[in-house]
């Protein structure tokens, strides 16, 4: 079991630590927009966040002009994410769970809780912050960090949309 934090140093950028080392970070590209790049330390990639079709309703993760993984809304709220790095097919779900104190759940095929993501919003600053926790299987997936920057994305996503959502209703 890891713990990691994902610091917002402003609404576009995010830097995330494990213990007090910096593992990686993401940059969107504006305030609310679905499209970012990352990068993991140690790795001289830089990978995309991209929307695609005409609605942008599904986001492939990008490492140059390869496609590393893609995920979507699914009709009942849940984000569904397909990897097909090494070109093995994996499924993951992420999930909305809790009211009063919300967090994310990413899990497996077979319902496996993975790793638990829990925003902090900052009033002061107008930031969200995340503390994730990942479980033994969760740190055994070879691109474990890939992932878990993806499921930063997925909850920034939900939030966002949240927001639209209550600015609409307002």
């Amino acid at each position: 079991m890891a713990n990691y934090t994902a610091i917002s140093t402003d609404a576009k950028h995010f830097v995330v630590k494990e213990e007090e080392n910096t593992f990686g970070n993401m940059e969107y590209k504006s305030w609310y927009s679905l499209k970012a790049n990352m990068q993991i330390t140690g790795d001289d990639a830089t990978y995309q966040f991209v929307p695609k079709g005409f609605w942008g309703t599904t986001i492939e993760l990008k490492k140059g002009e390869q496609v590393l993984l893609h995920f979507k809304m699914s009709w009942n709220g849940d984000i569904i994410i397909l990897s097909n790095i090494n070109d093995v097919e994996t499924g993951y779900k992420l999930k909305y769970t809790g009211f009063l104190k919300p967090s994310y759940v990413l899990e497996n095929k077979e319902g496996n809780k993975l790793l638990e993501v829990k925003p902090s919003f900052k009033w002061t600053k107008f930031t969200c912050d995340h503390t994730i926790t990942s479980t033994p299987e969760f740190e055994a997936i070879p691109y474990s960090k890939l992932l878990l920057l993806t499921a930063l994305h997925c909850t920034n996503y939900y939030i966002t949309m949240g927001s639209d959502v209550s600015a609409a209703v307002i």
